[in-house]
């Protein structure tokens, strides 16, 4: 199913948006990280299937930097820049995890937006962040989870090397490694392992509501 980000109102109010989240609101008239967009693929010859978002992202964010990342890039950056992290990256079984423990050090590294490919923008994105100053972004979901489909945010900020770190302690964790792939896919390195951070976290991160980049709920029913 292709999930597509929608515009809507940019809710701040913490009553409205995921309990573990701390709002903050800090205006400013620009906005608040590079204007870099962050994809992912094997190699830079994206699939026909894909093609619409990289299209989609490149036409409506002009004058945005555009950087489609293939897994030797990606291993190269947490070699070069987060070599703490190397023995695990290298470890994990499955690709997914390389990309999680990846897109949450590039954001780190470069700043900006990371988006997967089965994410397509319908308008600019600018819009969703300007008139605030925080140093993450993260889209949350209706399970009282946030989901790393999405990610936007302040190169160098603390937030992103707290999950990195949470990923590393994941690894040595053997609890983990009993459970199914899935659930140790998402407890490791995906939604459950972000959101665990994000309500630890006592300072500038901003949730956005579930409408705001996912009007399409995935279902098993499909």
């Amino acid at each position: 199913m292709m999930m597509e980000l929608q515009q809507d109102e940019v809710i701040v109010d913490p009553e409205k948006i995921h309990p573990h989240l701390v709002v903050v609101d800090r205006p400013t008239p620009s906005l608040p990280f590079e204007k870099i967009i962050h994809q992912t693929w094997k190699s830079k010859h994206l699939p026909k299937e894909w093609r619409p978002s990289q299209k989609a992202w490149k036409q409506l964010h002009p004058g945005w930097k555009y950087m489609l990342h293939t897994d030797k890039e990606m291993r190269r950056l947490i070699k070069k820049n987060y070599p703490q992290c190397l023995t695990t990256y290298d470890a994990y079984p499955d690709t997914i995890q390389r990309v999680d423990m990846w897109r949450v050090a590039a954001l780190h590294h470069w700043s900006g937006v990371y988006c997967d490919l089965d994410q397509e923008p319908l308008y600019n994105v600018e819009s969703m962040f300007q008139g605030t100053n925080c140093d993450a972004y993260f889209a949350s979901t209706s399970f009282a989870l946030v989901t790393n489909s999405f990610m936007a945010g302040k190169k160098g900020a603390a937030i992103w090397l707290a999950i990195l770190d949470e990923m590393v302690n994941c690894a040595q964790n053997k609890e983990y490694s009993m459970l199914n792939r899935h659930f140790r896919i998402l407890a490791t390195t995906g939604p459950w392992c972000v959101t665990r951070v994000i309500s630890q976290y006592e300072e500038g991160v901003l949730g956005l509501l579930p409408s705001t980049f996912n009007p399409h709920e995935w279902s098993t029913e499909e």
